[in-house]
């Protein structure tokens, strides 16, 4: 059974708190060590170790655990089943698009689809909360983006950039005072700064 984001099914040991990644070092651990135990039981399950991403023994082993999970989920339920068939008829399309000797990784389509389910529960239990944080996403977004607007306006007015008469590029700083006198004590009359506002940090030029 599973309660929010804890899944446990069938003969599982432990439960995973699955979030789209296989979680921290211990978490890798003990989840592939989970699917090792499974795979004793399941020997069927052999196939997966010519999955793409299944590239190590540890890798293989929560390969296992998570098509164990989706397995059970799937069993005799029709509209979980047309969901990841439609999961993975999807991936199977943008495979293709890419190459047409590539397969459709097992793992990529178990992660879309334990998302999707843990979604679904979650809405379940809590009616219009996709659609109400969806919402939130939105207006966070938008916040961020008029806070950073008005940061670079501030930026602008406090540091105003003039165009390079040279090479037209807006990238040019103000000749500070203390630069000034750097500059001609150093070179003297020669100085490029001399009678020059501002540098150009794109060509190097003083105007």
């Amino acid at each position: 059974m599973s309660t929010g984001d804890n899944m446990k099914f069938g003969e599982m040991q432990i439960d995973i708190n699955y979030n789209g990644n296989d979680g921290n070092f211990i978490e890798k651990i003990k989840r592939a060590k989970e699917g090792k135990r499974l795979f004793k039981l399941h020997p069927e399950y052999r196939y997966l170790k010519e999955d793409k991403d299944a590239k190590t023994g540890d890798e293989f082993y929560r390969l296992v655990l998570y098509t164990y999970m989706i397995d059970t989920i799937l069993k005799d339920n029709d509209y979980f089943q047309s969901i990841y068939e439609e999961i993975y008829e999807k991936n199977q399309k943008f495979y293709e698009g890419c190459s047409k000797n590539e397969k459709v990784s097992i793992s990529w389509t178990n992660d879309e689809f334990l998302r999707w389910y843990i979604n679904h529960l979650r809405e379940q239990e809590t009616h219009g909360i996709l659609a109400y944080e969806k919402k939130q996403r939105g207006k966070e977004l938008q916040e961020s983006i008029a806070f950073h607007a008005a940061i670079a306006k501030m930026d602008e007015e406090q540091h105003p950039h003039v165009e390079c008469p040279y090479c037209h590029s807006n990238n040019t700083e103000k000749i500070s005072t203390v630069s000034r006198a750097v500059s001609v004590s150093l070179v003297g009359a020669a100085s490029g700064k001399i009678g020059k506002q501002w540098h150009c940090k794109q060509c190097g030029s003083n105007f």
